[in-house]
């Protein structure tokens, strides 16, 4: 999803937002009147906020690099891959679907490390949900906390991937396929906690000025301009890196 996309999401969304709230300004005049639509909006608002993205405490997951990215695979390894995703970006499943199986096979031949940066680009398009930061915050719970099931929880998120423009998966489902995949109940039951929120929140916003759509991957910091919808382009260019490096 390319980044002026982003910006006029999300300005659509403080709009609709500012509607609301001049909305709520003129329901009552009385004290009565107010205190009823106060009541109101707190009512809604409480049952509309997901409980995974209540958290406003920035909280890194443990092992995550100094700049914020979760790492899979040999940290000596000679080529750093870096990827920018959103889990609700219909490219970016297109781009696991050509590329995971080749990425996963390079990180554990320990040629490459790669780099996972989840985004919440596409949180304005699922309905109030925030899908794509409780997704993000469920890999971050798993990289914390059940490392080793990482990629394949990671691969599971893009297996059930929802469309954009719905409501996302729901938490209990993410967990259903965690553990599906691995991950023990006493890590995915953290999930709805949304821990790692406020963090996913700030890397995103980190990344807005520069990255221009997702997905973005980066090879040794260098922007990969190939195709990556087919299989084959992206895997020769981080050989060709490997090749570069001995």
């Amino acid at each position: 999803m390319h980044r002026r996309e982003v910006q006029a999401a999300l300005q659509q969304e403080r709009k609709r937002q500012a509607r609301r709230a001049w909305i709520a300004r003129g329901i009552g005049s009385t004290i009565m009147l107010g205190l009823l639509a106060a009541m109101a909006v707190a009512v809604i608002h409480a049952a509309r906020t997901p409980q995974s993205t209540a958290s406003a405490e920035i909280v890194a997951p443990k092992g995550v690099t100094s700049d914020g990215a979760i790492p899979v695979g040999d940290p000596g390894a000679p080529v750093r891959v870096t990827v920018y995703f959103d889990y609700m970006c219909p490219a970016c499943g297109a781009f696991e679907k050509a590329n995971g199986a080749s990425l996963k096979a390079l990180a554990a031949a320990g040629k490459a490390r790669l780099e996972l940066r989840p985004l919440r680009f596409l949180d304005p398009t699922s309905l109030g949900t925030a899908y794509s930061t409780r997704a993000a915050n469920a890999l971050a719970t798993v990289a914390a906390d059940s490392p080793s099931n990482l990629w394949a929880f990671h691969s599971a998120l893009y297996a059930h991937q929802p469309q954009e423009n719905s409501h996302g998966l729901t938490d209990a489902e993410i967990a259903r396929y965690g553990e599906d995949a691995g991950v023990p109940s006493s890590v995915t039951s953290k999930f709805v906690d949304g821990r790692y929120a406020g963090w996913i929140r700030k890397m995103s916003d980190a990344a807005l000025p520069t990255v221009e759509s997702t997905p973005t991957v980066l090879i040794n910091g260098s922007e990969f301009d190939g195709s990556l919808m087919i299989a084959g382009p992206l895997t020769e260019a981080i050989e060709a890196a490997v090749g570069r490096s001995k």
